[in-house]
């Protein structure tokens, strides 16, 4: 490709070059054929033309074939050049369009290449994460029974807690009867609790009842001001983030509901791995 881009700006220095080879042979010839003619000139005004007209017109024939035939064979040189152009050229635009063609196609490629790797990298960091939460999880319900539910329940924010940046959360847990079908607090971690606070929630009512009657994880990531308060010793500020997230058991139904509230932006697959727990703590609130 160098090759090709070198030949085309070579052709174009000699091209240059021949032309200005041309205009000084004409410039030149110009210039002999006035002196010539100031010769031609004072020889007749002397009287002498008789005896050097002859020479004159000698020097006339001998002066265009010296000038004309370098004009001739610069010529050449510049038709033949010009065609070079021309073709190296042509060459030179295709070699571009290839490499740009490659260029693209290798940026492509890395692009996808990128992709790919980061793609795994985030399958490596959810299989990690949902591992930790996991083990965790048993680790912290070992020898527990369902007869213990605000403890499970604190045991379960704690452990989210040592995977997310959870800022607020809390877990509501069904309590169905003939008169009654809601949801009851059950425990909440670091949570800022008002005096307007719910601590429960009749199936349907508000986002918790919500989320339990369509089992279907909400995630909201423009809280408006005031919906969740923050307090710390450096004063308060509301998340950005809140995920409600039912777990259920057979059949679909909702036998708890968690509710997150972060800082930070929860993914798909942090909807996952949170809504894969419903399995692993089922028993202990059925």
């Amino acid at each position: 490709m160098n090759l090709k881009s070198n030949n085309y700006h070579m052709n174009r220095i000699k091209l240059f070059l021949y032309i200005a080879i041309e205009v000084f042979l004409i410039i030149m010839a110009r210039l002999i054929f006035l002196s010539t003619g100031r010769i031609d000139t004072l020889t007749r005004e002397a009287g002498l033309q008789d005896q050097t007209g002859n020479l004159v017109q000698n020097l006339y024939v001998f002066q265009a074939l010296v000038v004309f035939i370098p004009f001739l064979i610069v010529l050449g040189f510049i038709i033949y050049e010009l065609a070079e152009y021309q073709k190296n050229k042509k060459l030179k635009s295709t070699t571009e369009t290839e490499t740009s063609v490659a260029d693209k196609t290798e940026d492509s490629e890395d692009a996808e290449k990128i992709q790919q790797e980061r793609d795994a990298q985030i399958t490596r960091e959810f299989e990690q994460k949902k591992q930790k939460l996991n083990q965790s999880i048993e680790a912290a319900l070992k020898g527990k029974t369902n007869e213990e539910t605000k403890a499970i329940s604190e045991k379960i924010l704690g452990c989210l807690a040592e995977v997310y940046e959870i800022t607020q959360a809390e877990i509501f847990v069904r309590k169905k009867t003939e008169e009654s079908d809601s949801l009851v607090l059950s425990a909440t971690y670091a949570f800022y609790i008002p005096d307007e606070k719910v601590f429960e929630f009749q199936l349907g009512e508000g986002l918790i009842g919500q989320v339990a009657k369509a089992a279907e994880p909400l995630y909201l990531d423009e809280l408006p001001q005031g919906y969740i308060t923050v307090k710390s010793g450096l004063g308060s500020a509301t998340p950005s983030h809140l995920l409600i997230i039912p777990w259920t058991g057979e059949e679909n139904n909702t036998f708890a509901i968690l509710e997150i509230a972060s800082f930070k932006a929860f993914d798909k697959h942090d909807i996952e791995i949170i809504e894969g727990l419903s399995g692993k703590i089922r028993d202990f609130y059925v």
